[in-house]
């Protein structure tokens, strides 16, 4: 199966009022050390900066790329990899830290890692892996470049367009930059 291309829209401007909460607690690095803040996805111009997903369902999400992300998830793990520096992951109130770590292969990378029964999430960064797993649900929006695959059960829109069910096995998504 073709992968659906993920493009930043041309015309007017994105309505996400199917899409998970927009208010979101601030994630950059200065914002994450000033608790309170919050950053708005929508008015910050991240929305449009590139392809635009939302996705509700159960299951697997794995993102590679430069985006940024939020949503609610119940249940599941969220696992982001820093291989810039400068991603960021806060879950609920709190700034997730990154810890150094080092692959098999040798290469050393910065990785988050929380478990959430029931929060809202935002995550940021120009190179980071992303993957959100376990056996509860999730409602996220996603905005910029890079790829996902999705692997169970639910429905994602691609900038705005008609709902689509997950397939019956993994779908590779393409997140495109603005033209």
């Amino acid at each position: 199966m073709a992968a659906p291309a993920i493009s930043a829209p041309g015309g007017p401007s994105h309505s996400l009022e199917s899409s998970p909460s927009h208010s979101v607690p601030s994630n950059s690095k200065s914002d994450c050390r000033s608790p309170g803040t919050t950053l708005n996805p929508v008015t910050t111009g991240a929305v449009g900066a590139g392809g635009q997903v939302n996705i509700q369902g159960a299951g697997r999400v794995r993102l590679l790329g430069s985006f940024m992300s939020w949503g609610t998830v119940r249940g599941m793990t969220i696992r982001v990899e820093d291989r810039r520096g400068d991603g960021v992951l806060r879950v609920g109130a709190a700034c997730i830290p990154f810890k150094r770590v080092t692959k098999a292969d040798g290469t050393r990378t910065r990785v988050a890692v929380a478990t959430s029964p029931r929060q809202r999430f935002l995550i940021d960064g120009t190179d980071i892996r992303v993957d959100l797993s376990g056996k509860g649900s999730l409602a996220i929006a996603i905005t910029g470049s890079g790829s996902g695959v999705l692997d169970g059960v639910g429905t994602f829109t691609v900038n705005n367009g008609n709902p689509q069910s997950w397939p019956l096995k993994p779908i590779d998504l393409a997140l495109a930059p603005a033209n």
